[in-house]
């Protein structure tokens, strides 16, 4: 029995052994793991750098410079803007000097400044009419004929002013016709203010365009037989005032004789 005893006291005794061992396994595993974790943490592994492709660095260089190419164009506009609308004040201002200053002459005008003045008209008169001239123009024509026809009559009534002012108005026309059918290319490129302001009214309904050209920007409509005043011209193009204080720019070709007030 004693025997039985020691038996079970030594396996009992190899168990706990057998355990010890296993915890002590696991405790240098565990411990070993602890280890290369912290290494790796105090040492960690380089990142590699991020590699873009050049494809995308070429992308991005064009969109950088369209870019700074449309801000550009931008400001390029807005100086363009400005520059016109300054010019339109300087149109304006200059109209009204010439339309006074002619308005002082005309009061001052004696027989004989109406008479050379309505012989002149008559010459330019008789040049045009033989010269071959278009339906339009010949429209632009008979305007310059009521005028002429307005000064000759103010004439014989003794208002040499009057005559001066008409006269002077027709010849305008004939100037302007004039260029169109010579077909002058720098008549195009600047703008003639006309001494006096002409009166015209529209055919049509009308455009009225910011600048003398077919494309430019449409200010408004201007319904058929509005009053207008043309206060000069460029190429084929009139600059008009309209009653209502509005300026623009329309086509010859869309206005005509205002024989009511000539």
């Amino acid at each position: 029995m004693a025997r039985g005893e020691r038996t079970r006291s030594n396996r009992s005794c190899g168990l706990r052994r057998d355990g010890v061992e296993r915890v002590a396994r696991w405790a240098v595993v565990l411990l070993l793991g602890l280890n290369m974790t912290g290494c790796a943490l105090l040492n960690p592994e380089p990142v590699a750098p991020i590699v873009v492709p050049e494809s995308c660095m070429a992308e991005q260089s064009e969109i950088e410079r369209l870019r700074q190419l449309l801000e550009e164009k931008e400001a390029l506009i807005h100086s363009q803007q400005a520059r016109q609308q300054e010019q339109a004040k300087e149109l304006q201002a200059t109209t009204r000097e010439a339309t006074r200053a002619q308005v002082k002459l005309s009061r001052l005008a004696t027989q004989p400044d109406a008479a050379s003045t309505l012989a002149e008209v008559e010459v330019a008169m008789e040049t045009l009419k033989s010269a071959k001239t278009t339906a339009p123009q010949q429209a632009m024509q008979a305007q310059a004929q009521t005028l002429l026809d307005a000064a000759n009559a103010a004439y014989e009534k003794g208002d040499f002013a009057t005559a001066v002012d008409r006269a002077t108005q027709s010849r305008e026309i004939l100037d302007m016709l004039q260029g169109l059918h010579a077909g002058k290319a720098a008549s195009n490129r600047v703008t003639v203010t006309f001494q006096a302001p002409i009166p015209l009214r529209t055919n049509i309904d009308s455009n009225l365009r910011q600048l003398p050209r077919g494309n430019a920007k449409i200010l408004s409509i201007l319904k058929k037989d509005s009053a207008l005043m043309a206060v000069a011209y460029r190429g084929p193009w009139l600059r008009i005032q309209t009653e209502d204080g509005r300026t623009g720019w329309v086509f010859h070709r869309l206005v005509e004789a205002r024989p009511d007030e000539p």
